[in-house]
């Protein structure tokens, strides 16, 4: 009889934490900013940051490394990573006059996981993953751009 009184119990707990149908939710967030905003303002921005923090620049005086030397520097870095994480996670936003189709939601993914590779760099002090992360990073703008690309901006 405890068996079951305990059982029941349980039952009914769980049944309280299932998932909750979030439609609803979804259907109110809205973003400030169009994609093409979201792009220029934040994820150009922080792109640049990562890319300008690995690799190195060539000149008749010689090679000058642009991998962050102090705190500051690296902190800056992986705040810029953790901005293409986010900024990943803000580009599947619906935006009421934009319709992306599904290469979209992919390529959005894609960046958030680059992101999180440039932080995991970051976080190491790891000039030459960053540099890799930075490359690949690249590459994922680039096969985005190739599809979504417009004359407007």
């Amino acid at each position: 009889m405890v068996w079951c009184s305990a059982a029941l119990s349980l039952l009914v707990f769980s049944a309280g934490c299932q998932p909750q149908d979030t439609s609803s939710l979804k259907a109110e967030i809205e973003s400030s900013l169009s994609s093409d905003e979201l792009m220029h303002l934040v994820i150009e921005p922080a792109a640049d940051v990562l890319w300008d923090s690995a690799g190195w620049v060539m000149t008749l005086e010689g090679e000058t490394s642009l991998v962050p030397t102090t705190d500051e520097e690296w902190y800056s870095t992986e705040s810029a990573a953790g901005t293409i994480i986010a900024s990943g996670d803000l580009l599947k936003i619906p935006y009421p006059s934009e319709d992306r189709g599904e290469p979209w939601s992919g390529f959005a993914d894609q960046l958030s996981q680059q992101g999180r590779i440039a932080l995991e760099a970051a976080l190491n002090r790891d000039g030459d993953a960053l540099f890799q992360a930075g490359a690949t990073l690249y590459q994922s703008c680039v096969q985005c751009h190739d599809v979504y690309w417009t004359d407007q901006q």
